[in-house]
């Protein structure tokens, strides 16, 4: 079972996504099973989510914490009990006081990718196979700009996928000189990575990537929703009669 938490911790809205995990591997006749469980008063929540995990040997992981309230994981964690069957929970979190407050062993810390493997990986995005070896003046630039990601894979793919195709020197000293880099930043910060990559969308995207603030953190998009929005906004051209149109 994969729950994303996020920064917004809502006990109910917690157990409603652990029990919808969990419906997808275990089956059950329980009456929570048949109606919205978001009308569930959270003691019967509670009961539902403690029969489908009884006698189950399971792992939970419990991604991107926040929450640095004890006292709600404590009350999670007594929910959910793992037994002698060897169930597992995993916590993901980039806080290390929160690893420490909810882990019962010692946390493993995640390090960034070696320079090495992050030129790698970045050269993978940035270039179609083997093409590198034919701008080796592009590589030395690219091994800049990946230093500044400091081992963050999204951050390295972002910009490597930013350069995709674009073999004119100013493009890569543009991207390794912006001004961003030199802003304060905290560590395995990726926001610099991604103002960059926002900054070179054309202006009809980024009024469309900017559509997507209007919705939650973390929340389930539809390729049907999207385009309605979009269209409701009038971002998206009208298609002409030889182009098929977005939500098609």
């Amino acid at each position: 079972m994969w729950v994303c938490v996020s920064d917004d911790f809502d006990m109910k809205q917690l157990i409603v996504k652990i029990i919808n995990a969990a419906s997808n591997f275990v089956s059950t006749d329980a009456p929570a099973g048949q109606q919205n469980l978001k009308e569930l008063e959270i003691e019967q929540l509670q009961y539902h989510l403690r029969n489908m995990l009884a006698a189950q040997k399971f792992l939970l992981v419990l991604d991107d914490v926040w929450n640095e309230d004890r006292v709600k994981w404590v009350e999670l964690r007594d929910l959910i009990t793992v037994d002698d069957k060897g169930s597992k929970i995993v916590v993901t979190t980039r806080s290390q006081s929160i690893a420490s407050m909810m882990g019962t062993i010692p946390s493993y810390t995640l390090e960034g990718l070696s320079l090495d493997d992050s030129l790698f990986l970045f050269l993978r995005w940035a270039f179609k196979e083997g093409e590198e070896k034919w701008h080796s003046n592009l590589v030395v630039i690219g091994k800049e700009i990946v230093k500044k990601c400091k081992g963050v894979p999204l951050a390295i793919r972002t910009l490597g996928s930013l350069l995709y195709s674009k073999y004119e020197i100013n493009d890569w000293e543009s991207l390794r000189n912006a001004e961003i880099w030199n802003l304060p930043q905290k560590k395995d910060d990726i926001l610099p990575a991604l103002k960059l990559s926002y900054d070179q969308m054309p202006s009809y995207l980024r009024q469309c990537f900017a559509m997507f603030s209007l919705f939650p953190k973390d929340c389930r998009l539809t390729s049907v929703d999207v385009v309605s929005l979009w269209s409701a906004l009038g971002l998206p051209p009208t298609p002409s009669k030889n182009e098929t149109s977005l939500d098609e």
